[in-house]
């Protein structure tokens, strides 16, 4: 599968993409997603180049709307060869044969638009979202061949690929596994600014257990830290927020560090205790170390074990959690 080497990031080198990147975001919300884009797209056009959006009709309308705001005459730059805009689903259409994305077909529909838009040396970037229509389909081994496609594409034409799932893509039991794949075929990996709400976004379907997922990014243990300090209020049990967030914390970073993967934290009481669980894409089990002052870093682990009544881990059909618990009776915390 073509692909690059799994990055940690934020953005595509020092916030100007490259011809030959590919970019992967995550939104929360079609606000944050439509900001994004239309950051990425002026910033091509104010440069003299093309855009090319492969899009759902409502993110298509929104995205033509918000550059219209940023003063650019969509007609004057399709009739210059600067703008083209297709329906995901009608070009999946073009190129795919029984349930999966033709790599032949594909070149043949693909290229000639690339060709067009990179006319006299222009650059070119790419929205794609039929990637995002193939996950939702579930059919997500078609998503992933078709990242593939593009990056193979990168060998003939160059231009910058932004492609876009929901945060929702992450949702499951054993798909973690597969958004690390998503995440490996890219060159960087977004996680698009989430609006918070007066909860920190919280969602439990029994008031008690809270979780969210979480891309790997550099910001990602910041809001594993946000998200526990959340849910641990949420459940009445505020003295143990500092505890709740280095946890959440040192296990988020382990599975960014260590498995480069998508990850899930899952916060529950469990008795007499809280239980933070992070769930990753990665087989790597984390070991504590026996202590050695002259290490620089590896000490996550440890601090885990001396803040939390117990921990362990365990295996899941597409990785592995890791937990640690936590006591509820104040007069428990830190063995006092």
């Amino acid at each position: 599968m073509g692909g690059y080497a799994p990055k940690v990031s934020e953005s595509p080198g020092d916030g100007h993409p490259g011809a030959h990147d590919h970019v992967v975001s995550f939104y929360g919300g079609d606000a944050e997603l439509i900001d994004a884009l239309t950051g990425f797209f002026v910033e091509g056009l104010e440069d003299g180049g093309a855009a090319i959006v492969v899009a759902t009709d409502d993110h298509r309308r929104a995205l033509e709307s918000a550059l219209t705001r940023s003063g650019f005459s969509l007609d004057e730059l399709r009739s210059s060869g600067r703008y083209e805009a297709f329906d995901a689903r009608e070009m999946l259409t073009r190129f795919m044969r029984d349930g999966a994305p033709d790599r032949h077909a594909f070149g043949r529909v693909v290229s000639p638009v690339i060709a067009r838009a990179g006319h006299a040396d222009r650059p070119v970037r790419i929205f794609g979202e039929m990637v995002a229509v193939l996950w939702d389909d579930d059919n997500v081994t078609a998503a992933i061949d078709l990242e593939a496609m593009w990056n193979d594409l990168h060998g003939q034409h160059p231009f910058t690929l932004h492609c876009a799932y929901p945060l929702s893509a992450l949702d499951g039991a054993t798909v973690l596994g597969d958004a690390k794949r998503v995440c490996d075929a890219h060159s960087h990996v977004v996680s698009l600014p989430v609006a918070l709400d007066g909860a920190g976004r919280l969602s439990s379907d029994d008031g008690e257990t809270f979780a969210r997922s979480f891309v790997p990014t550099l910001t990602a243990p910041r809001a594993a830290r946000q998200f526990a300090a959340a849910a641990v209020r949420a459940l009445g049990e505020d003295h143990l927020t500092v505890g709740a967030t280095l946890i959440a914390s040192e296990l988020a970073t382990n599975a960014i560090t260590h498995g480069r993967s998508p990850f899930t934290v899952t916060i529950a009481p469990t008795g007499s205790t809280i239980e933070i669980t992070v769930r990753d894409a990665s087989a790597h089990v984390p070991r504590l170390r026996p202590s050695d002052s002259s290490r620089v870093g590896g000490r996550g682990i440890a601090l885990v074990a001396a803040i939390a009544v117990d921990w362990g881990t365990r295996s899941e059909p597409d990785g592995k959690a890791v937990w640690a618990r936590l006591a509820r009776a104040r007069e428990m915390l830190f063995g006092a």
